[in-house]
């Protein structure tokens, strides 16, 4: 019985000490790596509530992506997007937060990453879902 405990304890700190502490958690911080004057690497961060307000209020078309830190599915979409050099930007929603999971579900977002496609006067132009589909439909469009 006291090896079934100190199994027990020893297995949940090593689950509970797995993860890095901010990993789940939105942060303002920003990489930005500059060789010889040029910037040539940038680390995105998820949009604010604020941030997709402001984009929302100027009238232009956007580019959302629906994702999450612990999805590796968004994470190889973002690495292909930030090596394609599109002519637009995508601006990412972490699914995590409250406020996204609500605009998830309004508009019936049931997995990550899942991309939609906003017009100027805020219609939805194109929804894709899967890394594959939305890299296809970033590179055919931008």
């Amino acid at each position: 019985m006291a090896k079934n405990f100190i199994f027990f304890v020893l297995f949940l700190a090593l689950a509970c000490s797995s993860a890095p502490i901010n990993q789940y958690q939105d942060s303002k911080t920003e990489l930005v790596v500059h060789y010889n004057g040029k910037e040539v690497h940038r680390r995105s961060n998820y949009l604010t509530l604020t941030e997709l307000t402001n984009l929302t209020e100027k009238k232009q078309e956007m580019v959302l992506i629906f994702s999450a830190g612990w999805c590796s599915a968004c994470d190889l979409t973002r690495k292909a997007i930030s090596q394609a050099k599109l002519k637009t930007k995508v601006h990412y929603l972490n699914i995590d937060r409250d406020w996204v999971k609500k605009i998830a579900a309004t508009l019936e977002i049931r997995q990550v990453p899942t991309m939609v496609h906003v017009g100027r006067d805020g219609s939805f132009l194109r929804k894709e879902v899967g890394p594959g589909k939305i890299i296809t439909y970033l590179l055919i469009k931008f």
